[in-house]
């Protein structure tokens, strides 16, 4: 791969990249254009009235460009090779992208189209192309005739620079009478920064001698060595009035002593060894790398800004979100203080209730000692009597069942207390549960936070059902599911007809308006009446005796008169119809959509309720099948110990108190720290 693939690589590259890019991107097309076309090209240029023009005839030998004083090129003259004088000929390419081939005559025929004395013609051209058999070019290698470096007219200037840019190499013209004034020297150390090849030539030296020339040249040296861009530059004087004439009368003592062989073998020499297209690929990847410098420049500094207020945005943001963390962690500290605050309802609860349950205990021992007493008192009053054994047996069996009686009754009073206690301690559960959302509620803080939606969660946790006692819950639970999706049942039956009723309402008034826009049609078209027929025409001919009617046709302008009138009624009904078929299409639409979606809530209601039955089966099930087991095991161990029983009912007491307050803890915690997130995500900070 050469020199000239590889930056066609790069260029191509960077263009798949930048091609939307308004600025990039068209700086980028053009050197890809450059690339592609390698049409080499050397501009002539100097400050006006240096002698371009006067330079460049003497190079073609003949006097094809205008020469004057005051500034005269206005229109970018480019001079390419023709093999053959009788092939020379001027193309003219307007702006519009049309082009004009001309034979070339006179002088006076080039200069209307060059320069400013043709200002209507040449406001319309884009460039002109000579073209002449000149020795020193070839198909790819072009000369170029600019308007001044220092032009007066913008329109010139521009087109200089643009010209220059692509340009390989430059034939830079100063006075050689004076040298090089600051202007030259910037101007010609900015075209050979950009790798340009540079021909500096020296004009009007006949008007020296040569001792005064060296001077020039050697002070123009002196200067030109200190600036590395351009100290290696060559420096040419040359007599353009001499180097003319001398080819015009084929003088060559005269051409030889306008010095302008050294020039042309120079322009020749770059020709030939085809210095021209290393000079255009280092024009080319010069202009390219600059490109790239700037692109990634301005990229850098629009990245650097970019993550410099990135991340002055994220310090910003992360000082807030610190802040909101903070004060949603002393909502959340608050609450936690709140639940540890609250007073044992069970321990409270459970103190009271066992001292009634050991009063209970002495009384039943009480009567049962009572009883043993009295049957003792019985055995000794029949001890006296000599009672039967059969008598004795039986009254035994009496006390026995009597005793018994007594510790059953016991029994279901110890089941029925148990019951009041486990609803006394969730009735002070929940007490302290609404002051607990009560304390929340009147919390001043500056975070946004819902206490409502808190309290919906806070009513669904529940003590932990004890897994020994008679749940109806199931029951309760199933009954409340029927009943809303029996309710839900009726609403949605009763949406359903009532959208029916709509449906039905808006086609009675869609046809109701149709009839009324037919009838106005109908009347409309009675008043036209019928079609009028063609009236006969007639002329008169002839006078007195010889007076005559002729007829010469019929007149049909009624008729066309009444089918017009019958043309604009019948579109302006149809258009009215029109828009009542949209207006009530979209209404009935829209209706038969929301009939569509309560049919379909019907269908899940009635899905839900088939599940709720198979949800009650399962829950009863469980229910009875643990309560069975459980209710055995707990009823052994009631009668063996009843105040281990009490330790066990008052534990399992506090450990539903326990989770229930760890329960509310961390659904307290997910909601704040939910309420903080959601604060947390909605925070902007531009």
């Amino acid at each position: 791969m050469n020199q000239k693939q590889k930056l066609q690589q790069k260029v191509s590259a960077y263009l798949k990249k930048y091609s939307d890019d308004i600025f990039w991107g068209e700086e980028l097309k053009f050197i890809e254009k450059r690339l592609q076309a390698m049409e080499s090209s050397i501009a002539v240029v100097g400050q006006f009235s240096v002698g371009k023009s006067a330079l460049l005839n003497a190079l073609l030998g003949q006097e094809i460009l205008a020469t004057r004083k005051v500034e005269s090129t206005k229109i970018l003259t480019r001079i390419r090779h023709c093999d053959l004088a009788q092939d020379a000929k001027v193309v003219l390419t307007l702006k519009n992208g049309q082009q004009d081939s001309l034979p070339l005559t006179t002088v006076n025929d080039l200069q209307k189209y060059t320069t400013f004395q043709g200002e209507e013609i040449t406001d319309s051209i884009q460039y002109v192309d000579v073209y002449w058999p000149a020795h020193f070019l070839n198909n790819e290698l072009i000369l170029i005739d600019t308007p001044g470096a220092n032009s007066l007219t913008a329109n010139a200037f521009q087109t200089t620079r643009e010209q220059l840019k692509s340009s390989s190499a430059i034939i830079y013209l100063f006075m050689g009478t004076k040298g090089l004034d600051a202007e030259d020297y910037a101007i010609i150390e900015e075209y050979a920064a950009y790798k340009k090849k540079v021909f500096l030539v020296g004009t009007h030296v006949d008007q020296l001698t040569q001792e005064q020339w060296l001077e020039v040249e050697a002070e123009v040296k002196k200067k030109i060595v200190q600036i590395d861009a351009i100290k290696n530059i060559e420096i040419v004087g040359i007599s353009s009035i001499e180097a003319l004439r001398g080819k015009q009368q084929r003088n060559e003592q005269l051409l030889l002593q306008s010095n302008m062989p050294t020039l042309e073998k120079m322009l020749h020499t770059y020709m030939v060894t085809k210095e021209y297209q290393n000079a255009e690929i280092r024009s080319i990847e010069h202009d390219f790398l600059e490109l790239l410098n700037e692109v990634e420049s301005y990229e850098q500094q629009q990245q650097q800004a970019k993550e410099a207020a990135e991340a002055d945005r994220l310090r910003r943001l992360e000082r807030l979100t610190a802040i909101t963390e903070l004060e949603y962690l002393e909502v959340e500290q608050y609450g936690i203080a709140l639940l540890k605050q609250s007073t044992n309802a069970v321990y409270q609860l459970n103190t009271q209730y066992e001292n009634q349950l050991l009063a209970q205990g002495n009384d039943i021992l009480k009567a049962v000692r009572q009883q043993y007493q009295q049957f003792q008192l019985y055995i000794r009053q029949q001890m006296t009597s000599l009672s039967k054994v059969d008598t004795l047996k039986t009254a035994y069996v009496q006390h026995l069942n009597a005793v018994e009686k007594i510790y059953k009754q016991w029994d279901k009073n110890l089941d029925l207390f148990g019951q009041r206690f486990v609803k006394a301690v969730e009735q002070q559960v929940q007490q302290q549960d609404t002051q607990f959302s009560d304390m929340l509620k009147k919390l001043e803080t500056n975070v946004a936070i819902c206490w409502d939606e808190f309290d919906l969660i806070l009513k669904k946790i529940q003590l932990k059902p004890l897994s020994f006692s008679v749940d109806f819950k199931d029951f309760e639970q199933y009954n409340a599911k029927i009943a809303d999706a029996d309710q839900k049942y009726n609403q949605y039956q009763s949406q359903l007809r009532n959208k029916e009723q709509d449906l039905q309402r808006l086609r009675s008034d869609k046809n109701s308006e149709e009839i009324l826009i037919r009838s106005s049609q109908q009347r409309e078209q009675n008043r036209l009446g019928k079609k009028p027929e063609p009236r006969a025409m007639h002329r008169t001919k002839g006078v007195l005796f010889w007076k005559k009617e002729e007829f010469i046709g019929y007149d049909y302008s009624e008729q066309e008169h009444w089918d017009k009138k019958m043309s604009e009624i019948h579109m302006r009904y149809k258009n009215q119809l029109r828009q009542i078929e949209q207006r009530y299409t979209s209404r009935l639409n829209s209706e038969m959509q929301q009939k569509k979606n309560i049919e379909k809530q019907l269908e899940v209601l009635e899905d839900a309720e088939q599940a709720y039955s198979v949800e009650l089966l399962g829950a009863l099930y469980s229910t009875v099948s643990n309560q069975s087991e459980i209710v055995k095991k707990l009823h052994s161990e009631r009668i063996n110990d009843i105040k281990s029983e009490w330790r066990l009912l008052s534990a399992t007491q506090e450990e539903r108190y326990y989770e229930h307050i760890q329960t509310i803890e961390e659904n307290y915690k997910q909601f704040v720290r939910k309420s903080k997130n959601q604060a947390i995500a909605t925070l902007k900070v531009l």
